[in-house]
């Protein structure tokens, strides 16, 4: 209780003295102006004699710099002056100001978006759109603001929506495209995602891809012409191939010596491993891949078929699931065509039958091929890369197309391996 007209403090509660960090008796009997300086020609001087003044109370709000904390004052006329009642609302008046800050975050979020935002209730009826969202769909605010979700959905998606809503509802985050209506009747393909706020609503962020679709379709398209394309390069490559293998195959009829007759035969067999690569290229789905464990299947039927190999002598594929680009498989193909015909040329020369085993592999990103016989092995002191044969020469090239190594081995008979790093 104040005595006007020098606010001279008749009564002050303990929470009172609490809340100015006084106590009761240093508080009674003092000017209160006196007592707290910084208060004197403030708002709450001018409330208090504005209340003697005309009778009627008031409420004001008064932040105290020196105490760090913030008051709601209700003030009160009496016979003798004023009584006043303070409540601190310091928490109370930083939430308020942080909600604020946080709404107009919120709606300066809302007006600059790019992204369409829709907030709708619980079961879809828009109760906010920003620009963005209006933009997209050609309704005006207010108009969305009478809308539900339902109508601007087009089936066949408007019948997943309420299972979308119960999942949504249930605290999951909805990710997929839509189908939405313009208003000027068109269709607009929105990818959207849908998730609960915390106070129930729903918000749907969604973004125009109409254009982006136009554009898949037409990369699409072009991929496809692209691969047709390159399916009949790989047949018009393999057809002439196959031209020069049959005029190697009419010019050896001029020769009658076996070694030229055997280099002719040698470098059909080499131009039919290239034939191969070109051939199962243009067969396959992906048209920069070759299967080429199945390639060399195929690769070694050949080579039984076009060397007449004797019965006793077996070749035995043994092959990861592993597809080569083609300026892998290219050199590969020549290699394995080389090796297996090396071993069935000279791993069983006395007549002997055996085994060869073609293996193919992929270990930590090194790709692996060995061919390896159980027949007579290498000669002694044979040193492959210092043989001088062509064969040879041109596996040393091949393997280095590849930045791979090359071993040759005698074990249970003649292996050779080349390792090279897969891409």
């Amino acid at each position: 209780m104040l005595e006007a007209p020098d606010w001279i403090c008749r009564y002050c509660n303990p929470a009172g003295a609490r809340m100015v960090h006084r106590v009761i008796g240093d508080l009674i009997g003092k000017r209160v102006f006196e007592e707290f300086p910084n208060a004197a020609n403030s708002v709450l001087d001018a409330t208090y004699r504005a209340v003697v003044a005309d009778g009627v109370s008031r409420v004001v709000v008064y932040h105290s710099a020196a105490l760090g904390r913030t008051f709601e004052v209700n003030v009160a006329p009496i016979d003798s002056g004023i009584t006043v009642y303070w409540r601190d609302v310091t928490e109370r008046t930083r939430a308020e100001l942080a909600l604020q800050a946080s709404e107009a975050r919120f709606r300066s979020l809302m007006v600059h978006a790019a992204d369409a935002l829709f907030i709708s209730d619980s079961v879809g009826n828009y109760v906010d759109a920003n620009p963005a969202a209006t933009a997209l769909v050609g309704y005006e605010r207010e108009e969305l603001l009478r809308m539900n979700a339902r109508q601007l959905i087009l089936d066949p998606a408007e019948d997943r929506l309420d299972p979308e809503l119960d999942e949504i509802r249930a605290g999951s985050v909805s990710r997929r495209t839509w189908m939405a209506r313009h208003k000027d009747g068109s269709v607009v393909d929105v990818e959207a995602t849908i998730s609960q706020l915390s106070d129930g609503t729903l918000l749907g962020v969604a973004r125009d891809i109409t254009r982006r679709k136009q554009l898949e379709h037409e990369v699409r398209t072009s991929l496809a012409e692209k691969e047709t394309l390159l399916r009949e390069i790989h047949h018009r490559v393999k057809n002439n191939l196959q031209v020069v293998s049959s005029l190697l195959h009419f010019h050896a009829k001029r020769y009658s010596a076996p070694e030229d007759i055997a280099a002719f035969k040698a470098l059909r067999q080499r131009i039919f491993a290239m034939t191969l690569v070109h051939e199962r290229l243009y067969r396959a789905r992906d048209v920069a891949r070759i299967d080429f464990g199945e390639y060399i299947r195929e690769l070694v039927v050949e080579l039984r078929r076009s060397m007449t190999v004797r019965a006793g002598v077996e070749i035995v594929c043994a092959t990861d699931d592993i597809r080569l680009p083609i300026e892998q498989a290219m050199p590969c193909g020549m290699i394995v065509n080389e090796l297996v015909t090396n071993a069935l040329k000279h791993a069983f020369a006395d007549g002997r039958g055996g085994r060869v085993t073609v293996t193919l592999s992929v270990r930590d990103g090194v790709i692996g091929i060995a061919v390896c016989d159980d027949g007579v092995g290498f000669p002694a002191g044979f040193d492959g890369g210092g043989s001088g044969s062509f064969g040879w020469q041109l596996l040393d090239t091949l393997v280095k197309q590849l930045d791979g190594t090359l071993a040759a081995t005698n074990e249970t008979g003649a292996c050779v391996r080349v390792e090279f790093p897969s891409r």
